[in-house]
């Protein structure tokens, strides 16, 4: 998987962060998503996700991911589990 718009070595703190590695910006169509995945609760998510399985495994590995990643470990994650 790609970094996007960002650099492999950026930490990625926040959602408009991960908007730019998956090829949005924070006020696209990804960023307003990105949004609404942190606000659904676990089924609306499950909804989401089977819309959107790209960007809801993105954010799921980004959140689990502490400290922040940089958008090459996010791309190293998001590439052994399949995301």
């Amino acid at each position: 998987m790609s970094t996007g718009a960002l650099h492999p070595d950026q930490k990625m703190v926040t959602t408009g962060h991960l908007a730019l590695f998956l090829g949005g910006s924070t006020d696209s169509f990804t960023g307003l998503l990105l949004v609404l995945i942190a606000k659904a609760d676990p089924g609306n998510r499950y909804r989401l996700y089977q819309a959107f399985p790209r960007e809801v495994d993105a954010w799921e590995a980004w959140m689990r991911t502490d400290p922040a990643p940089t958008a090459a470990e996010l791309a190293a994650i998001l590439a052994d589990t399949g995301g």
